[in-house]
């Protein structure tokens, strides 16, 4: 049984109702290129047009590596680099911070390609809330900063979440 989920711009509590509901189950499946195409989505349904920031999610490679650079290289086209920023976080048992750097080669991958950071952590709560702490606050920092350099109004991150599968 596949289980998918986007969340895009909608509170917590909404996001961890839609995840409770689906009752997913591990695979030992991680299909980014899924992800990618709810980024776009996200994106499609933003009526304001604004630059875009995502927080993509995962832990562990993508079990479909080409297809998801499909995807992402046909995202990219049509939002440029200052349109579109991806932050990623790598999270889980594999992330803890002894870990060889290459195990989240893909997610580092996407970060860069993205334009964005990549951020690992550990499975517990407290390490995922570090991560989006640091992600917001690049966020935030990025914001502020094309605010004032280009005197334009601050955009609403959109949001697209992977969850394991």
């Amino acid at each position: 049984e596949e289980s998918v989920l986007h969340v895009s711009c909608a509170p917590a509590f909404e996001a961890v109702a839609k995840l409770e509901s689906l009752r997913p189950s591990a695979q030992k499946q991680t299909l980014y290129s899924m992800g990618v195409r709810g980024i776009e989505a996200a994106i499609r349904r933003d009526q304001t047009h604004l630059p875009a920031y995502v927080v993509f999610l995962s832990d562990g490679e993508p079990t479909d590596p080409q297809s998801y650079l499909k995807d992402f290289q046909v995202l990219r086209k049509k939002r440029p680099k200052d349109q579109l920023k991806i932050y990623t976080i790598g999270f889980g048992e594999s992330a803890r911070v002894n870990s060889p750097e290459d195990e989240f080669t893909y997610l580092q991958q996407l970060a860069a390609l993205g334009n964005g950071h990549f951020q690992r952590c550990g499975a517990s709560l407290d390490s995922l809330t570090g991560a989006f702490t640091a992600v917001t606050t690049t966020i935030s920092q990025v914001r502020s900063s094309s605010r004032k350099s280009s005197g334009a109004r601050s955009s609403r991150p959109a949001t697209a979440e992977q969850p394991p599968e």
